[in-house]
Parts: C-alpha cells; structure tokens; sequence
C-alpha cells in the first residue's frame, strides 16, 4: 500500500481482516508452550494469515495515547513467534480462520493476577458504588508511583507494583483503542472470586465502558466461564456453604445474558483440582470461536450449551426447562450428576435427575416439598455431565436466590 503527500510510503505484506482483542488474567496470559500438546500445536502453527501483536504490560498513572517506543511489530503466526503467544487467544484465531478463511488479528493484552478493576478507567469504576473501596485504595496508593509509564516485570507483579487500580487500564488498554476491533474476548475471574457479588455488576460495567471509550459502537464481547478447580465436593453446596467460584461463574452468566451482544464459553468440563491454569486450552479457544460466529458473524448455530430457563414443581419433583438445547439435552457417560435439591430449609442434598423430552425432572426421597435445585454448584463439580447435543456442557446454575454468606 502506498501512501502518497510530501513523501511517499510504502507498506507490505498488508492485511485486511479482523481483530480481536484478548484480555483478561493469567489463563488469558498462558502461553502456548505451556498448553495441551505444545510441541506438535506450535509446529503446525504456520498460519501467516494470521497476525499477532502482544501488548507490553504497562502500568502508568497516566493514560497512554501509544506504547513507548512504538511497542512491538506485528508479526505472522509462525512456530517461532506464536510459543510466547497466548494459547486460547490462537486456538480461538485459528478457529475463525479455518472457518472463514479470512485473515484474523489477535491482540494479547493480559496480564496474571489481576483483579477486574485494574481493566477498568478511574472514571468508569467512579459510576459503581460496588468499587468505592478500589478508589479509595487508589488514592491512597498513587502517591507512590511514578505518573510516566513503568514496564512489569514478573517480579514486580507478584510484589504488588500495580496497587493503582486503572494503571493497567491507562497502559494496556487505553494505547490500543483507536485500533479498529471486531471484538473481544475475555477471560478473567479467578483474582475477583472473593468479591464474586460485586462482579455481577463490575463485569457489565467494563464491558459499557469499553465499548463507550473505544467509539465503534456495540462490538461482541465474549467471556470464558472459569473451568473446574479443587477437590470435588463430598455433599452439596448449603447457603451457608457456598462456593465463591460458583458464585463468580453465576456472574459472568448474568452478564452473558443480560448485556448485548455478549456471548460465553463454558469451561466447566476442562478444568484440572490442582491446576488454576489448566493446559487444555484448546476446547476454551474452539467454543469461543463458536460463541463468536453466532454473536459476530451471525450465523445460525447453537453457540452455547444448556442454560436453565425456567423451573415448575410437580409434586415432590422439579422440572427444569432449558434454552440452548439444540438438538437434545444429553447425559454424557450415564445418569445425571450434581444436582442437588433443597427444601425451604435450605438444605441441599444430592438428587435424581434424569431427562425427559428435553426437561430435567430433579427429586429426592429425602425431600418432600422441594423449592430449589443447583447444578455443578461447587468449585469443581467434578462428572457434572449434562450436554446437548452439539456436545457444549450445560452452564451451573442455580433456581433460588438465597443470599451468599462469604462471597461478599
């Protein structure tokens, strides 16, 4: 492409297609070579259609209009550049390429343990009273740090550097918003699960302010649920036992289905007990990828598992209806597992559960007037199992609203 006026540019090796940005914490962050068979996925990862661009990880008081020394090139998807890269950012990029064949650029801007409100502007989190106490942390911190930009270091990461909150916002975030996007996807969680009630509203809140700051209008936004993690629980979750994780998962469920052209991918089923960073990276990426050609590209597809719609009693039984069932609900390997039933005492104890003409009719002997039902409500619900057919596993859930007592 040239470029004619005084002087005369010249660039090559131009691509027009789409870009996506791939934001959030550390299972963004997680490199390919720490993925589900690294060394055969990056030898076959010449894909020169697809282009990778890694922001520097910034924190500055001040936002930055472009990154210091211009940041680094764009380079082509190569087994030499793509090992550093994100894994779910690339399965999730190749994917849409073998799809429709068009170029796809991926923008890595993450960075591990970060709480959602690092992500967000100062002048956002203003708007939530949920995120008082982070501005308040804000201003009593920013004293101590430089207003230039300061480039991260792991080390300085884990000794806390970036206490001031929109730091990563104004170095990370704010550089690259003039660049024409697709959309974005999003995984990040795992730092805000202590806080887990606050994100019902945190979440939505980045998502309007992003989309409001970077002017292209209602652009896709796609969320990755946080995946199984520590030991499977020996009884079901009670009020006053709840799980922070499911109580996190229930929030970006909220968001992906009261805020528009959201989209989410399940990951319920792919997670490790003892691994916060699983290196099955490879279905986060697929089902992203399936979530974006309904929500982005519009196509006529079930792009998501089993969601619980709606619930009615029958006797001493539940039926619960679902959205999203696609071609029929499943019980992958067997009879249902993990829904538990509870009376108005709010005890919950574990249930039969079986389909019947796409419902599920949950019941227990040991419950005679049942009020509510959970599915895999537990850190990791380990052989939760319900599917449809498309094989996308159901989101967890819950029918009651009772209050948490520690996810506060």
């Amino acid at each position: 492409m040239m470029v004619s006026g005084e002087h005369e540019i010249l660039f090559k090796n131009v691509m027009l297609g789409d870009v996506w940005v791939c934001g959030g914490q550390s299972n963004m962050a997680l490199p390919l070579s720490a993925a589900t068979n690294a060394k055969e996925e990056i030898a076959a990862a010449n894909y020169p259609d697809i282009r990778l661009y890694s922001c520097p990880t910034f924190t500055t008081q001040l936002p930055l209009e472009d990154f210091p020394g211009k940041g680094k090139p764009w380079r082509a998807c190569t087994p030499a550049t793509v090992r550093g890269f994100s894994a779910v950012g690339y399965f999730f990029g190749r994917n849409l390429f073998q799809e429709f064949n068009i170029p796809i650029g991926l923008i890595n801007s993450s960075c591990g343990g970060t709480a959602i409100e690092l992500w967000m502007s100062k002048e956002c989190l203003r708007k939530e009273p949920e995120a008082k106490p982070v501005i308040d942390i804000f201003e009593k911190a920013c004293f101590k740090y430089p207003v230039g930009p300061v480039m991260l270091n792991k080390g300085q990461l884990l000794n806390g550097l970036f206490d001031a909150l929109n730091g990563l916002y104004n170095g990370m975030i704010n550089p690259i918003m003039p660049f024409a996007i697709k959309g974005v996807i999003w995984y990040q969680g795992e730092a805000n699960a202590e806080r887990a009630y606050p994100y019902r509203k945190l979440l939505p809140l980045m998502i309007k302010c992003w989309r409001e700051n970077w002017g292209q209008g209602n652009f896709p936004f796609l969320l990755v649920q946080l995946a199984n993690l520590g030991a499977p629980p020996a009884e079901p979750a009670s009020v006053t036992r709840q799980s922070c994780w499911s109580e996190l998962r229930e929030a970006q469920l909220l968001a992906a289905e009261n805020v528009s052209n959201c989209g989410m991918a399940v990951t319920i089923d792919v997670g490790e007990a003892g691994d916060l960073h699983p290196p099955n990276k490879q279905d986060v990426g697929a089902r992203l990828a399936i979530a974006a050609r309904k929500v982005a590209y519009g196509q006529d597809i079930v792009h998501s598992g089993p969601v619980y719609r709606e619930m009615k009693k029958s006797g001493n039984k539940i039926i619960l209806k679902f959205k999203n069932v696609g071609g029929g609900l499943v019980a992958r390997g067997g009879r249902l597992k993990h829904f538990a039933i509870a009376a108005k005492d709010k005890n919950f104890v574990w249930a039969d559960a079986v389909i019947q003409q796409n419902t599920v009719v949950v019941s227990s002997n040991m419950v005679n007037e049942p009020v509510a039902v959970r599915y895999a409500w537990a850190g990791n619900p380990e052989g939760c199992n319900l599917y449809n057919e498309e094989s996308l596993p159901a989101t967890p859930f819950r029918t009651d609203d009772w209050p948490g007592s520690k996810c506060l």
